[in-house]
């Protein structure tokens, strides 16, 4: 490496942003709850072995949440997204 090759990438470190190198994104939470609870969650097309009513700790995105089953035979579908530090709620009356 010469001198020259050092300054230049130097130079692009350094107009980057504070940490940007050492970003990554936290997670956030789904709180998915029913009424009445106990019922089936899937989420992205996986069934989870959680039941409503319950948080999960998840990477930031869009979510597909299907709620089913459970004592009162529910049936409904959400599209979410989750943001970093944020908690998004799916109902399910």
């Amino acid at each position: 490496m010469t001198l020259g090759m050092f300054k230049l990438t130097s130079s692009v470190l350094l107009a980057l942003p504070m940490g940007f190198l050492f970003q990554t994104a936290g997670p956030g939470r789904l709180k998915i709850s029913s009424q009445p609870p106990n019922a089936t969650i899937t989420i992205n097309g996986k069934t989870l072995t959680q039941v409503t009513n319950t948080t999960l700790v998840v990477a930031p995105g869009n979510y597909s949440v299907v709620i089913t089953g459970g004592p009162g035979n529910l049936n409904c579908t959400r599209k979410v997204q989750v943001s970093t530090g944020q908690t998004t709620t799916v109902n399910c009356p």
